[in-house]
């Protein structure tokens, strides 16, 4: 068998237009298929990444803020604590304030209560001594006692004669007259205005004119008045020294109670 070389030629030239008809047809468009299929994955990776990063991001942003949600929950507890027990300890001490500011008005009440108690007690006993004083001396000194008490204020303006004279010309002024009041639970009697009249006389540096005034208050005994000077010989009146001696006993007593 011999060798065709035409037959040969065409055979390598059918080869290699098979080759350039499969690079053109089938090799090319399958690389560039492959490549493209390769970007696209490319892509598809990169974009997963890029999605996969994100994702981290976000889930770290997320966990940064949970931190941060945890963090200010736990600063928000611990004011909130801190302000609870700063308006625990305000409403404690306000107690305590209102308390003792309560128990310092119940106190002064108790000793306003007690003081008016004690008023009340002192009044109430010296004004009971008076009325029995009063009672006994109506019983023991009954029609007599206008005359003993009259004689008594007689003594009585002897004792101040001297002061007397002097303020008796003081009280007269330029007129060189006085006037002098006496004041009775009833009339009295000539003998009694007598006795007076004489006394006043002796006592008296001036000129003077008597003025009887009637005051059953007086209970018994007359009460004259020169001036300012008093002087009172009344029932009435040793009935308000008695009275307030009482005060003054019942209140010193009270005080050494």
């Amino acid at each position: 068998m011999s060798f065709d070389w035409t037959t040969f030629v065409f055979e390598i030239v059918n080869f290699l237009l098979l080759l350039w008809i499969l690079q053109r047809v089938l090799y090319r468009p399958l690389r560039e298929g492959i490549e493209r299929r390769r970007e696209e994955l490319a892509r598809e990776h990169g974009r997963a990444a890029a999605e996969r990063d994100a994702a981290r991001a976000q889930r770290e942003e997320a966990q940064a803020r949970l931190a941060e949600i945890e963090h200010l929950r736990e600063t928000i507890v611990a004011d909130a604590r801190e302000q609870a027990a700063k308006e625990e300890a305000r409403i404690l001490g306000q107690a305590r304030q209102d308390a003792v500011a309560e128990r310092e008005r119940v106190q002064r009440t108790l000793e306003r209560e007690r003081i008016e108690e004690l008023e009340w007690l002192r009044e109430t006993t010296a004004d009971g001594a008076a009325e029995i004083a009063g009672r006994l001396l109506k019983e023991l000194l009954p029609e007599s006692a206008d005359s003993v008490l009259t004689k008594a204020l007689v003594v009585s303006l002897g004792e101040h004669r001297d002061t007397l004279k002097k303020e008796s010309i003081a009280i007269a002024g330029p007129s060189g007259r006085l006037t002098v009041e006496l004041s009775v639970p009833r009339p009295p009697s000539e003998e009694a205005l007598h006795s007076l009249r004489q006394a006043l006389t002796q006592v008296c540096a001036v000129a003077f004119d008597l003025v009887v005034r009637e005051d059953a208050d007086l209970l018994a005994g007359p009460v004259l008045r020169i001036g300012d000077r008093v002087l009172d010989a009344s029932v009435a009146g040793h009935l308000a020294v008695l009275r307030d001696r009482v005060r003054e006993l019942v209140e010193e007593e009270t005080a050494s109670g």
